[in-house]
């Protein structure tokens, strides 16, 4: 696996004032996305790494060959009113992008972040947040543009739970509800709290969400 399969050469400039410089990176450089090019620039500059190095992300979540799979850091791009410092890590259904299927919009996240106090009023502002980012005005039709998210989440034991209405941008191009489960843990090794959020336009007692517990926590935050 340590073998080399990019290399690159520069030339010398026309002064003669830069040096040749040859980078190799190798397979287990790619696989881990680490951007050796990157590195050496920032080397060159004299820019120190702590100025500029992030490191790698390593999920929590088990996988199932069947639910696809990403991977984001917090806070997220299209939601940067959310203040939590970590990542998010998703599982998608089958077909959950298919409207006619009946695994239309299920999937999961888990937010995995420094620890802080999450109240019930700030977690609803956040998920409205989260997905009037998500779905992006831009997407909506006109009816869409006045349509923002409302999300009823209540405290419950070990987590939150409630409903989230909102305008589906993606797809369909109309309002949807979701039934939201949101489960609190925290991992003492990684001294991060975690958030699951398992989502489905499906009530909570339906038996298709049943796929979610397939997914668990992997070491060290198994326990």
């Amino acid at each position: 696996m340590g073998a080399s399969f990019l290399q690159i050469e520069t030339e010398n400039d026309h002064v003669g004032v830069l040096p040749d410089v040859e980078i190799h990176q190798s397979i287990d450089d790619y696989l881990a996305r680490r951007d050796v090019v990157k590195e050496r620039a920032f080397e060159l500059a004299g820019v120190p790494k702590s100025a500029w190095y992030v490191a790698p992300i390593t999920g929590l979540l088990s996988s199932s060959s069947d639910w696809g799979e990403e991977l984001f850091r917090l806070p997220i791009s299209f939601a940067p009113e959310l203040s939590y410092q970590g990542f998010e890590e998703l599982r998608f259904a089958p077909h959950w992008s298919d409207p006619a299927h009946e695994n239309f919009w299920t999937y999961l996240f888990v937010w995995c972040f420094e620890p802080q106090v999450v109240i019930e009023k700030q977690l609803n502002a956040d998920i409205e947040h989260y997905f009037d980012g998500l779905m992006n005005i831009e997407r909506r039709t006109d009816e869409g543009k006045n349509h923002r998210t409302r999300s009823s989440l209540k405290k419950v034991e070990g987590g939150f739970r409630g409903e989230v209405e909102l305008f589906d941008g993606f797809y369909t191009k109309l309002p949807i509800r979701f039934y939201v489960d949101v489960k609190a843990n925290f991992c003492d090794d990684r001294e991060m709290q975690l958030l699951r959020f398992e989502i489905s336009p499906k009530n909570f007692d339906h038996p298709l969400r049943e796929g979610f517990q397939k997914f668990t926590y992997l070491a060290p935050c198994s326990n």
